[in-house]
């Protein structure tokens, strides 16, 4: 453990000096492992490989499968369905359940298939998940923005995920990202996921809703790497998400998967515009990188259009861009200091060692950025579509004092007895 822990001390010096894409690989690596026996307990998500070229009821076949050989479905599965059924699915009614059926049916029936596939794979392991269920995981981004969600999330809803886009000095782009996620179960969800066509994998994705079929962290070579973060901009009435879901608004789970599978649109041939513009039925942030030099944004997004957007290159660091959960264009409030950490770590290392592999991610490793919250961490290439995924189990700094950006939220202690304790955990819809 000394010598794991030495190697996890030694992030920062290895991150400032520029060492070969294989050798940061190898050095990432090493540093999990060195984080995982000391305080961070990285571990890699088992990889799915997911055939287009197969039906589509039988494309997730072996999935669930392959998840339940690490983790019980209780401790995984059932502990994340009964946080959610008892803060946002238990107020459905059963037009809701029917509504959303029909509408994946009727707008997205090839993932509706996938679905229901899905379904039965449960079933084969001893597990009853209707199709039903299924759909309004589908729709949980949408649903968690609205009345629907008990009041008491409102709070931690609002502060989840990190993303950052970087270029090197020689035009080369990296995009890391954090998914912030609580009931801690879902990091036992998480799936790496290859997805196939005619024999080549033709992008690659990671993400805990992949029983939903689609991937909010995704890259596909030569093309972009795409994350997201929550937007709350208000409590939205339920009745006019579940219209625009009837009308066909693209859920925030399918809509990288549809967009660089679907259309197979490039960075210079209209990628950022038809992210911006695609229907849809509630906010988020979108963190696109392309391949090519200057080629990073962070998109502001309504249902309906995008409300501004972030550029790399735009700003006083043109070499580096971040997006937490506030416009691009606002400071960070005081009780949520995740982006302004993540701007001070990258301003600390300087662009030829936050370029790196190793250097990102050790970024996205400091705490509050990553945080008790945070299920895993992606470190993704566009111009390759290489993808290094890691499932977290963030520790919270001995004192607030060692945390150069101390977080209220977590990693209090206790005033009588000094000790260390978190804050009760709260889910976050991402």
């Amino acid at each position: 453990v000394g010598v794991a822990c030495f190697v996890a001390a030694m992030a920062t010096t290895l991150a400032r000096r520029r060492i070969s894409p294989v050798c940061s690989t190898a050095w990432l690596l090493l540093l999990t492992l060195g984080f995982s026996a000391c305080t961070l307990a990285t571990q890699v998500p088992p990889r799915f490989v997911l055939d287009l070229d197969k039906p589509p009821s039988e494309r997730w076949r072996g999935a669930v499968e392959l998840v339940l050989a690490s983790h019980s479905f209780e401790s995984g599965f059932g502990e994340t369905f009964a946080q959610y059924n008892k803060t946002l699915y238990d107020n459905l009614k059963p037009h809701h359940w029917k509504l959303l059926v029909s509408a994946l049916a009727e707008h997205f029936p090839e993932q509706a298939e996938e679905l229901a596939g899905l379904a039965k794979e449960f079933q084969k392991q001893g597990h009853y998940v209707s199709v039903e269920y299924l759909a309004g995981w589908v729709f949980s981004h949408e649903l968690g923005h609205t009345d629907l969600l008990i009041p008491s999330q409102r709070s931690e809803i609002s502060k989840s995920c990190t993303g950052i886009v970087v270029e090197d000095a020689d035009g080369s782009i990296l995009h890391g990202a954090n998914m912030d996620q609580s009931p801690k179960a879902v990091r036992k969800l998480t799936l790496a996921v290859d997805i196939m066509q005619k024999g080549a994998v033709i992008m690659s994705g990671v993400d805990w809703y992949w029983f939903t079929t689609g991937v909010t962290r995704v890259v596909r070579k030569g093309v972009a790497a795409l994350s997201e973060d929550w937007r709350g901009l208000e409590i939205l009435d339920h009745r006019t998400v579940f219209e625009a879901i009837r009308l066909g608004a693209v859920p925030q789970v399918f809509l990288y998967r549809t967009v660089l599978q679907k259309y197979s649109v490039g960075w210079s041939d209209g990628l950022v515009e038809v992210l911006r513009s695609v229907r849809m039925a509630a906010p988020m942030y979108i963190i696109a990188a392309g391949p090519a030099s200057g080629q990073g944004v962070v998109i502001a997004r309504s249902p309906t259009s995008s409300d501004g957007d972030l550029h790399l290159g735009a700003g006083p660091e043109p070499w580096f861009i971040v997006q937490s959960n506030y416009e691009p264009w606002q400071p960070d409030p005081l009780s949520d200091p995740r982006r302004s950490a993540a701007i001070a770590s990258l301003r600390q290392f300087g662009q030829p060692a936050a370029t790196s592999p190793l250097g990102l991610f050790a970024v996205l490793s400091a705490f509050p950025v990553n945080n008790p919250n945070t299920a895993y961490t992606t470190v993704m290439r566009p111009a390759s579509g290489e993808v290094h995924a890691f499932v977290r189990d963030a520790s919270c700094p001995e004192t607030r004092a060692d945390a150069p950006f101390p977080d209220p939220r977590y990693c209090q202690r206790d005033a009588v007895e000094g000790v260390p304790r978190q804050r009760a955990e709260q889910p976050s819809l991402v």
